[in-house]
């Protein structure tokens, strides 16, 4: 991930990576950070500091939706169903891409 030059999620400043410091040593840690980009925080610009869901974004604007629950998917990685875990996560890159994208056609701040 070191080659990348642009990490984009939903959130992933906030809740993602509060997550993976543990797991992930700090000087890493702070080079991801620079170059990510959440659209959570930058759709907040233009919503007053409002937080919106990946969830509810990408329905509204996409017809896409979460696959699960996302309190669910850490019991359900420990229970074996690795497959459902990977399309939960496979699908929510494809939200957050047409989020991302969505806003960099229009020419948002990216």
């Amino acid at each position: 991930m070191n080659s990348a030059d642009l990490v984009v999620g939903h959130n992933i400043l906030q809740f993602d990576y509060s997550v993976l410091k543990h797991y992930i040593p700090q000087e890493y840690m702070k080079s991801l950070t620079k170059k990510s980009f959440d659209t959570m925080l930058e759709f907040a610009k233009f919503t007053d500091n409002s937080w919106v869901s990946l969830d509810d974004l990408a329905t509204r604007n996409f017809g896409m939706a979460k696959t699960h629950d996302s309190i669910t998917i850490p019991k359900m990685w420990r229970d074996g169903h690795h497959a459902e875990v990977e399309n939960y996560l496979l699908n929510d890159l494809k939200m957050t891409e047409a989020v991302y994208l969505h806003g960099k056609k229009r020419k948002i701040q990216i």
